[in-house]
């Protein structure tokens, strides 16, 4: 049960904590929160008259009847500190992520991989489709004007989040699992440690409940060592033998045609608006999860449609003179690979080259995946390499984004080239792009500001 008394979050300008304050603030609870510095989410929450701090104080928690924390927020975060003195009650954000989720029917998204695109696209199909549901979602869903929101309905939809172990908090209805695959190795130390919290997610799911699950992923069939008590369905692209399949697929420059087939029977024809492969195969999830709740094929394509996908998941930032700039969160080594991969029916359609600008995200993650990272860029004709953003990790020796650059050069990339400032890499890009050229800004720290510099220098046409 909920305190009536003010929720403090510390750490509110998180894309997940802000979610989650936003949906407890239409709750009607008062609300306040803390963070380092100004952004986007927290404007939002201002905007509706939530009282945000700027700095970390005790003065911030005076009088609140909960505090809610992220992971990101360190043991000795003055608030927190002050909050254990005063014995006020703390919940880590999965837990009133939690508590939210048992108060309807749950849909959860989990995968190492597109859990914000496809939860994006279950929101807006169940929206669009009349059941006004609640969702907290890592993006913004660009066609509902958030991350958050508080429906009517009784279905909840929410990102399951992985990376600190936390989503092992919930016991949803309803689950899809995209993929599973080694991250968050700060974390948990091994590969099989990740399959293990995977394996323990699926066995969260209520007995009456039912995971839909990607048969086209290896690591995610090898987690599937022992029946679950829910019913499974399985979605695929490569297995016509699955529950349902995505079958005549038809890939081009800015979305796909697909055929969907239920248990072998073709049940229509399906259009996206956002390109690659994996987006039908995220498509492909949220039809499997709607007809399940009993919408028809057709109830859901025309949502399906609208999709044009969540903020910094394949963006289109601008375009100027035939060149065309798109950012992209991805930040683990397959998703940049299948970033670019659905990037060449758009290279092929603008005759130019795909340049991508890649910004690697932590420490950790550099040091365990640099390897495969420099196996990730095949599809990209130029790749430029910038240092690491740390997400507040602390250094680690001899870790930078050199040792990405140094095995693209090993693996025989055409065009590598490396700009350990990120602020020198738009003239960079001036010297080197022309008409046709589809640049990606990828990584999952600020990178994006490099394509916006960029097409402010071309609109502006400042000299070099």
């Amino acid at each position: 049960m909920l305190p009536l008394k003010r929720i403090h979050f510390i750490g509110i300008g998180g894309v997940g904590m802000s979610a989650v304050a936003w949906v407890i603030l239409k709750k009607r609870i008062p609300i306040s929160g803390s963070d380092v510095q100004p952004n986007i989410q927290t404007a939002r929450l201002e905007k509706e008259g939530v009282p945000v701090y700027y700095g970390h104080s005790p003065e911030n928690v005076k009088d609140a009847g909960l505090i809610v924390v992220s992971s990101a927020i360190h043991e000795d975060n003055p608030e927190l500190v002050q909050a254990r003195n005063l014995k006020i009650p703390i919940w880590h954000r999965s837990d009133m992520l939690e508590e939210i989720l048992s108060e309807g029917e749950s849909i959860t998204v989990a995968g190492t991989h597109g859990k914000t695109s496809t939860a994006s696209m279950a929101a807006l199909v169940l929206e669009r489709a009349g059941l006004d549901p609640t969702f907290i979602i890592g993006g913004d869903l660009n066609e509902l004007g958030g991350n958050a929101r508080l429906g009517a309905g009784k279905y909840i939809v929410a990102e399951a989040d992985e990376s600190d172990g936390t989503f092992l908090s919930y016991h949803p209805q309803y689950a899809i699992v995209t993929n599973v695959e080694p991250d968050h190795l700060d974390f948990y130390k091994t590969a099989d440690n990740v399959k293990n919290a995977f394996q323990k997610h699926l066995s969260n799911v209520c007995d009456k409940g039912c995971a839909i699950l990607c048969a086209d992923d290896p690591g995610l069939l090898s987690i599937l060592e022992k029946d679950l008590k829910c019913q499974v369905l399985f979605y695929s692209a490569r297995f016509m033998t699955a529950d349902f399949f995505a079958g005549e697929i038809n890939l081009h420059a800015n979305g796909s045609a697909f055929t969907v087939f239920k248990e072998r029977q073709e049940l229509g024809q399906v259009r996206l608006s956002v390109p690659g492969r994996h987006n039908i195969i995220n498509a492909l999830s949220v039809i499997a999860l709607g007809d399940k709740l009993g919408l028809s094929l057709e109830q859901m394509t025309p949502a399906l449609r609208e999709f044009k996908g969540a903020k910094r998941r394949f963006q289109l930032k601008g375009t100027y003179d035939g060149i065309t700039v798109i950012d992209d969160y991805a930040h683990h080594p397959t998703e940049v690979a299948t970033t670019l991969a659905g990037a060449i029916a758009l290279r092929e359609s603008k005759k130019g080259r795909i340049i991508a600008i890649f910004q690697p995200h932590r420490y950790t993650r550099t040091r365990d995946f640099h390897n495969e990272f420099a196996g990730a860029f095949k599809d990209a004709d130029v790749v430029i390499i910038t240092d690491i953003y740390p997400a507040g990790e602390k250094p680690i020796s001899g870790v930078s984004g050199r040792m990405i650059y140094d095995g693209l050069v090993r693996n025989n990339h055409p065009n590598p080239i490396y700009v350990s400032n990120m602020d020198d890499i738009c003239n960079t890009l001036i010297s080197l792009i022309v008409p046709g050229d589809v640049i990606f800004t990828m990584g999952a720290g600020n990178i994006w500001k490099v394509g916006d510099r960029l097409l402010q220098r071309l609109t502006l046409a400042q000299p070099v």
